[in-house]
């Protein structure tokens, strides 16, 4: 077995995290940190009512809405959720 520092035949290497956080997102996607993240559900939990409003059921898109919707649940204290995957 290779040593992960040592790409592979066919695979290339892994970047270092740094060089990733520096580069430009590609155009037309929005990079966001995850304290924006989570302020932004926590936001949406509050202009949807929390606490005063408990949501029967929370349905995450898993193409980058499970951590969103996993703040939600915790935010308006919803017992269940679902997730569905977008083909794309």
């Amino acid at each position: 077995m290779t040593p992960p520092s040592i790409p592979q035949k066919g695979k290339k290497p892994r970047q270092n995290p740094s060089s990733v956080r520096n580069n430009p997102p590609p155009q037309g996607v929005l990079a966001l940190s995850w304290q924006a993240i989570d302020e932004a559900a926590k936001d949406l939990a509050f202009s949807l009512g929390a606490p005063d409003h408990k949501p029967d059921y929370i349905l995450a898109v898993a193409n980058g809405g499970l951590v969103p919707s996993a703040i939600l649940k915790h935010a308006l204290r919803v017992d269940s959720i679902g997730a569905v995957q977008m083909a794309h």
